[in-house]
């Protein structure tokens, strides 16, 4: 097992979405000494799903929660909105 001295210093970019695993990766990430950036790219509208049971992995529910986490951690937050790219490129609606 890695002691994170050869990730020291590194910058690694961590996709978020507010879910569990995204989070603990970039703690992890941290502790091991890593310069970590999260990003989320938002790609639907809740009001897309019937329930939230519904939602895509990739899906970011609140993207403020996401952002109080990263502040909360210390790390820089960048999103952007590519809702209408994701449904005009991905999504057959």
């Amino acid at each position: 097992m890695s002691t994170g001295a050869d990730y020291e210093g590194k910058t690694v970019v961590v996709g978020l979405t507010g879910r569990l695993a995204s989070g603990v990766a970039a703690l992890l990430l941290k502790k091991q000494g890593m310069n970590v950036i999260g990003v989320s790219i938002l790609t639907n509208s809740n009001d897309q799903f019937k329930s939230a049971s519904d939602y895509p992995f990739c899906h970011i529910e609140d993207v403020e929660k996401v952002r109080r986490f990263c502040d909360q951690m210390k790390i820089p937050f960048y999103a952007t909105d590519a809702k209408s790219q994701f449904e005009a490129e991905v999504l057959d609606l």
